[in-house]
């Protein structure tokens, strides 16, 4: 179930608002209404509305039902809606083929700085 968003930076609204905006445009290009495509995710018509209007955080497993059952990835229905944020520590999943086609999981990390050397113990004399 999609959780309510709190104290939410002006970046992650932006996320937010790009989420719904984009999971809308899957929806209406499918001409589904949002009663419909909320029962993809399991979720109620009310919380369909609240995700499309950026109020809500969908959760990992709407994410997930609702990508398979449109023949996407969760990247797919996520498309584009990340680059507000800087990318730390990036870790990408993708499943080939979408996740409905139980094929192997790629995953690849993004390159991390060294961590910094830890300074010698002196001796006691």
């Amino acid at each position: 179930m999609p959780r309510k968003a709190k104290a939410a930076s002006e970046q992650d609204v932006l996320v937010m608002r790009a989420i719904g905006e984009h999971i809308k445009l899957l929806r209406e290009q499918r001409q589904l209404s949002p009663k419909e495509f909320g029962l993809l995710g399991g979720v109620s018509q009310a919380q369909q509305y609240r995700i499309e209007a950026g109020e809500r955080v969908p959760d990992v497993i709407y994410a997930v039902k609702v990508a398979s059952r449109l023949g996407t990835t969760v990247d797919g229905l996520l498309a584009g809606c990340t680059s507000a944020h800087p990318t730390k520590n990036l870790l990408i999943v993708s499943a080939p083929g979408g996740y409905a086609a139980g094929r192997d999981i790629t995953v690849n990390h993004a390159a991390q700085p060294p961590a910094p050397a830890k300074p010698a113990k002196k001796r006691a004399a």
